[in-house]
């Protein structure tokens, strides 16, 4: 059965604009009682749900870890839930970092672990591999770390110019 059948056109334009997704949101909308919430509210709601989660813009993977550091996970929850590894999380935060938004990398990596970075390093002409810095760190410290080093580094480098 269409919808104009079930509900007239105003009712339905009216659901296109309040966008109704509980039982008693739907009883607000002209034209819709108990009987036809019982009939039809469910299909409807369905199909309104289904149109809002395919119409919300998709986040990027970056984003979508910003959000849960926004809401206090650690990095390791963050990696268990988004089934990644903790060194993609920190590649993450390198990235949202780099991009301007307001990470305090000492939440992370200690002021310690920076300054063992910076040291190592500062002999080294090519920084852009991870690896013979880990190793020049004997390992202590992981890549994730290293990597948001490197990029607090790079964007004070490009401050200072």
């Amino acid at each position: 059965v269409p919808p104009y059948v079930i509900f007239s056109d105003n009712t339905l334009h009216e659901m296109t604009v309040e966008l109704p997704r509980t039982d008693s949101d739907f009883l607000t909308i002209s034209g819709v009682g108990s009987q036809k919430l019982e009939s039809y509210g469910f299909q409807f709601m369905d199909v309104i749900k289904t149109h809002l989660e395919e119409s919300r813009p998709k986040l990027s993977t970056y984003e979508e870890t910003l959000v849960l550091l926004k809401q206090k996970h650690s990095l390791e929850e963050i990696a268990q839930q988004r089934n990644m590894q903790i060194t993609t999380i920190y590649s993450h935060l390198a990235k949202l970092f780099s991009e301007g938004y307001p990470i305090d990398i000492y939440q992370y990596v200690s002021e310690d672990e920076v300054k063992r970075i910076r040291e190592v390093t500062q002999g080294m002409e090519d920084i852009s591999v991870l690896k013979p810095i880990f190793e020049a760190l004997n390992g202590e410290i992981d890549y994730g770390k290293i990597r948001l080093t490197l990029t607090v580094m790079d964007k004070e480098m490009v401050e200072e110019e």
